[in-house]
């Protein structure tokens, strides 16, 4: 077996990328002896100029020029503090040299609460806390500075220089010192260790004391993927909901507690979509509400952690319920019953849009769920019309669907994704008379009727709208646009495009692997994933056919994955116009 270590530059990178705030090292590297001649300056000052972490150590080693690493520390922006009273800095081996300190804290508390402010203010660089090794664990520092020097000539006779140098005279110090330096190293590391986990309990007693909406907004950083998204983001609005899913398995009739499995998801359609977009790189803006309560609080975390960008997300308090949905099913997976507690969703209102109106207004596409208020709706509607910013209604189920008429300015939403229940319920809102000459639903078992059907119902609509993409399930997706307007011309060409009057409608068959069929492991969110694909290809620049193409992969994916949106949805779908 091998053992190794990693310098103090490479754990903070690694500390850093892991959410580890505070961590705590012997020793930190800085400027040689001779620095100004050799260039020798250790890769920790670097990374201590532009990683934000803590680090808790017992100085700068003393086999190095204290003074010359102190005033590079300064030039790349790094707080510098002395753990306890005395201004003078640690020297290693010794609790004081020749010196003096920036900066003291004299308590755990104080160095948490730089931490904070600095976390707060979003400095880039570290911050150091030396910490001085106790005066009775401490070696003779004439002894160890007759070393140091003894080591320092030895190795510029023997030409040692470059990354050998530090171990070597280590080595010898040790030797010279006849393992009081070893001594005194390994009680400093106690030490520190001590010093630093009361640093580090402290700093997060002071976060969990704040809301956690507001860490999670001094937290998070928005990293886009590629970069032709352009300075506007792409908002999303709808609902954040846990979903809960119990199969029972019923053995006898009894009253008696069934066995079965539980399973418990955070979606919601407009998360979800936001999250689909989010792993695709294109950085959206997310509005949404969530209860202040535990299960808000797990998923609000959720929502961290795949990466989406939370500050558009509300917390509400005064009894407000986070958006929950339960269904008990049967062991074929068939939905017994289903109780949805979505109330909160309402709370997405006009009144709390206006705070967004920057981001809606210059948004390059609003996605839009059926969850939010009609009175939502309307607001969001009047402000795509006056700054020409194009609308994605997700219908979400069949009662929300016709909820996009009720404002007078649905005709400015530019694209739809019902299903064929949906489709049919937008219909019925128009005009009851128009399911009467449409198809009857049990008459739709082939593609060629469901073309018949979904032709006409956009016919009766007579939508203005740029296309509509209508669901299928397991028989994939028909796209429907204006055929006066059509301009789309893919290299290949999908399944069938059927021009009916002025509607014309292209089917695009779900993905089948040459291997055969996949595993479905979930089924709720892939047309979310659907619409976040599609919404992602048309931001790129991609034409229509191209974008459906995108929407069906990420779709495919989800399918298989037993989260909301596949975790392994990822930019490089985007990277190729050639989707298969």
């Amino acid at each position: 077996k091998l053992s190794g270590g990693t310098t103090v530059s490479a754990t903070m990178f690694l500390a850093y990328h892991a959410g580890i705030n505070v961590f705590v090292t012997g020793g930190i590297g800085g400027v040689h002896h001779e620095g100004e001649l050799s260039m020798d300056i250790s890769a920790d000052l670097e990374e201590l100029g532009k990683i934000p972490v803590m680090v808790v150590c017992a100085g700068v080693k003393s086999i190095l020029d204290i003074g010359r690493t102190l005033e590079y520390l300064e030039t790349k922006g790094v707080t510098v503090m002395t753990y306890g009273d005395n201004y003078t800095f640690p020297a290693f081996f010794t609790p004081e040299s020749n010196v003096e300190s920036p900066y003291i804290v004299s308590s755990p508390k104080e160095a948490a609460l730089v931490l904070d402010a600095s976390k707060r203010l979003e400095i880039d660089s570290g911050l150091i806390v030396a910490v001085p090794i106790p005066k009775k664990m401490a070696a003779s520092g004439k002894l160890l500075n007759d070393a140091i020097e003894t080591a320092l000539i030895n190795a510029k006779a023997e030409g040692i220089s470059g990354k050998s140098i530090t171990p070597y005279i280590l080595r010898n110090v040790n030797l010279l010192t006849k393992g009081e330096s070893l001594k005194a190293n390994i009680a400093l590391i106690k030490n520190n260790a001590k010093i630093g986990s009361r640093i580090a309990s402290e700093y997060a007693s002071i976060q969990m004391n704040k809301p956690l909406l507001s860490r999670a907004k001094e937290n998070y950083k928005i990293e886009a993927s590629y970069s032709s998204i352009e300075r506007t983001r792409p908002v999303v609005i709808g609902a954040s909901i846990v979903d809960n899913f119990a199969r029972a398995n019923f053995i006898d009739k009894s009253d008696d507690t069934h066995p079965g499995k539980i399973r418990q998801f955070f979606g919601g359609v407009g998360r979800n979509i936001a999250e689909c977009l989010a792993r695709l790189g294109c950085s959206p803006f997310f509005v949404s509400v969530l209860g202040d309560d535990l299960q808000g609080k797990l998923l609000l975390d959720y929502c961290m952690q795949a990466g989406l960008d939370v500050t558009g997300i509300e917390m509400l308090r005064h009894g407000f319920r986070t958006a929950t949905y339960s269904a008990l099913t049967d062991e074929t997976e068939e939905i017994l019953m289903a109780v949805g507690d979505m109330d909160i969703n309402e709370q997405i209102s006009s009144n709390l849009l206006k705070k967004y109106e920057k981001h809606l207004a210059s948004a390059p596409i609003i996605c839009i769920d059926g969850n939010i208020s009609e009175d939502a709706i309307n607001y969001i509607l009047r402000i795509s019309a006056e700054h020409n910013v194009p609308v994605w209604f997700e219908p979400t189920t069949v009662s929300k669907a016709p909820k996009i008429f009720a404002s007078k300015y649905w005709k400015t939403c530019s694209y739809a994704s019902p299903n064929l229940s949906e489709l049919l319920s937008m219909c019925e809102y128009r005009d009851k008379d128009f399911t009467s000459i449409l198809p009857r639903r049990e008459e739709l078992s082939s593609i060629d009727s469901k073309i018949n059907f979904v032709t006409k119902s956009i016919q009766l609509l007579q939508l203005p709208w740029q296309f509509v993409i209508v669901t299928l399930g397991a028989d994939g997706v028909l796209l429907v646009q204006d055929s006066s307007r059509y301009d789309s011309t893919p290299k290949k060409a999908p399944a069938s495009r059927v021009n009916q009057s002025s509607a014309m409608v292209t089917h695009f068959p779900v993905i089948s692997p040459p291997e055969g069929p996949v595993k479905i492991a979930n089924v709720t969110g892939s047309g979310d994933s659907l619409a976040g694909g599609m919404i992602a290809g048309l931001l790129k620049g991609y034409d229509v056919d191209t974008s459906v193409k995108i929407g069906l992969q990420c779709a495919f994916l989800t399918i298989q994955s037993f989260n909301p949106v596949s975790e392994y949805i990822t930019p490089d779908y985007l990277k190729n116009k050639e989707q298969q």
